[in-house]
């Protein structure tokens, strides 16, 4: 997804970033090759975009605990939960990322 690459959703162009570049990763060729994107589209005070991912594994509600110190100062990240098998999962703030 080159700099400046936006999605058209219900013919809404949206602004659209990779996560990969988002989080200060390389973004992978294929990314950049694909015409099908997957990707995450967020709104905030009445503004739309959208972040570029590799995969959408699915939907799961979770109960979302706060970092404590000195995690709370990582950029992006929202807080953390635990999944089924009780490993910590970092949540990441979208808004932030954008």
């Amino acid at each position: 997804v080159p700099r400046g690459s936006a999605i058209e959703v219900n013919g809404e162009l949206i602004p659209m970033r990779p996560l990969a570049e988002a989080l200060g990763r390389p973004v992978a060729a294929r990314l950049t090759d694909d015409l099908r994107v997957r990707a995450l589209v967020v709104e905030s005070r009445g503004k739309k975009a959208a972040l570029a991912v590799d995969e959408i594994a699915g939907v799961q509600e979770v109960v979302v605990k706060p970092l404590g110190m000195p995690l709370r100062r990582i950029e992006g990240v929202a807080g953390i939960t635990r999944v089924g098998d009780g490993r910590p999962v970092f949540l990441l703030d979208p808004q932030k990322l954008l």
